[in-house]
């Protein structure tokens, strides 16, 4: 990482610039050029070391999401255990009354968008002389029951 000039106030490089090119005329008990120039670079190291900083807890953040996810999960599995083993433990049962477990947050599906083609409700059948539907073929003989359902 190297810390970028734009970062030291705009003032404070204008004075370095102005006792840069008159060195010689500007020269106070520790204020010159020099001293400028060397409290300019710690600036800039300071800056450097303040970025370093941001990215090193950027990723702890990062890791610490993943693993709240992570713990969150597995805490989510051990409940459902425990639900299906407190089917035949009362005790366990009323103690698991007391969680309340968040569910998993799902994406939403996305909304289909007509077609423009005319939906078929459940009630109606497919017209076999249309071709929409498909018939499978069975033996009425064999299949009492299915015949009377047709």
């Amino acid at each position: 990482m190297k810390a970028d000039f734009d970062q030291v106030p705009q003032a404070a490089r204008e004075v370095i610039e102005l006792y840069e090119t008159h060195a010689a005329d500007l020269c106070f008990p520790n204020v010159d050029a020099d001293t400028l120039s060397a409290s300019q670079q710690e600036f800039l190291q300071s800056c450097v070391a303040v970025e370093a900083a941001q990215q090193a807890l950027a990723q702890a953040r990062a890791a610490q999401r993943e693993q709240e996810e992570a713990l969150v999960a597995l805490a989510r599995r051990a409940y459902a255990y425990a639900c299906v083993y407190a089917e035949a433990d009362p005790d366990l049962a009323h103690s698991l009354t007391r969680f309340k477990m968040a569910q998993p947050e799902r994406p939403e599906r996305a909304k289909s968008k007509p077609t423009g083609r005319k939906r078929r409700s459940s009630k109606e059948a497919p017209d076999s002389d249309k071709g929409d539907g498909t018939e499978l073929p069975f033996d009425r003989e064999r299949a009492p029951a299915a015949a009377a359902l047709a």
